[in-house]
């Protein structure tokens, strides 16, 4: 974990978003959203840019019973994991980011 934010990485590329894997997707009215990534990624940010909270769920679809964890507004995360997909779920319309990192920053 401690190699994540060593200095010596950044300049190769490391947490850098990969055009190819970035996302901006509107959720809500009671469905979900699902996007799936060209190719697995390291880490993915979430960024919950509406007045409403989403819920996010990790490898598969989210619903409003389905979810890892809950998103509040204006709030973001980031996690480091090894998936091709991210589910989001919002009771009303809400613009989410969602962002894939690869470690070496390769176009996919």
């Amino acid at each position: 974990m401690a190699g994540i934010l060593e200095s010596a990485m950044l300049w190769r590329g490391y947490n850098t978003l990969d055009p190819n894997n970035s996302y901006y997707t509107l959720a809500g009215n009671g469905n979900g959203a699902g996007l799936t990534f060209t190719q697995p990624v390291n880490r993915v940010m979430v960024t919950n840019y509406g007045n409403v909270a989403i819920n996010v769920k990790f490898g598969e679809s989210a619903s409003n019973t389905n979810y890892d964890i809950v998103l509040t507004p204006k709030m973001g995360l980031a996690i480091s994991a090894n998936f091709a997909q991210i589910g989001l779920w919002a009771p009303e319309n809400v613009v989410v980011g969602v962002y894939g990192l690869r470690e070496d920053n390769t176009a996919i």
